[in-house]
């Protein structure tokens, strides 16, 4: 459980995690080498990736931030992208950690 007071920067410092991420991907993405069967795994996984970090940002902004317990708001974010981006166990820790610094 992530242990944030209100006022805490975590949702400002998961934005930031989340934007190198995305352009992280993204520039993966446009370095991918071609030809690109449909069947590529690997960067289909990216393009899952990207998705899925374009999604946390959106929702980062929407309504969910905006909830009444924003400790909640970030767990819940940290859990979309365990599914979203495949992000495993260790990572969500690791960013809980890093959003509670």
């Amino acid at each position: 459980m992530i242990d944030l007071q209100p006022s805490s920067r975590a949702p400002e410092l998961l934005r930031l995690w989340l934007e190198a991420r995305y352009a992280e991907t993204v520039r993966e993405i446009r370095g991918y080498p071609a030809p690109i069967p449909a069947c590529d795994q690997h960067y289909n996984h990216l393009l899952a990736c990207r998705r899925g970090y374009a999604q946390a940002l959106r929702r980062l902004d929407g309504p969910v931030a905006a909830e009444a317990d924003p400790v909640a708001a970030l767990e819940g974010l940290i859990d979309f992208l365990r599914d979203a981006v495949s992000l495993s166990d260790g990572a969500a820790r690791a960013l809980s950690d890093h959003l509670k610094g």
